[in-house]
């Protein structure tokens, strides 16, 4: 009984490491694509800024 105690403690602890680079791997994916949008919305401001800015004249 002791040895499946310990075993089941050892499973716990096993699914809770994997649960932890379960959620590092899924955060790395939604950090990339916030830095993708963040970098084409960058880019789509400074378009609209040269297109105003190239209109009067500067």
């Amino acid at each position: 009984m002791e040895n499946m105690a310990k075993e089941q403690e050892r499973q716990r602890r096993e699914q809770e490491k994997q649960g932890e680079r379960l959620d590092a791997l899924e955060g790395r994916d939604g950090e990339m694509w916030r830095k993708v949008v963040g970098c084409i919305i960058t880019a789509a401001i400074g378009a609209v800024l040269g297109f105003v800015f190239s209109r009067i004249g500067m």
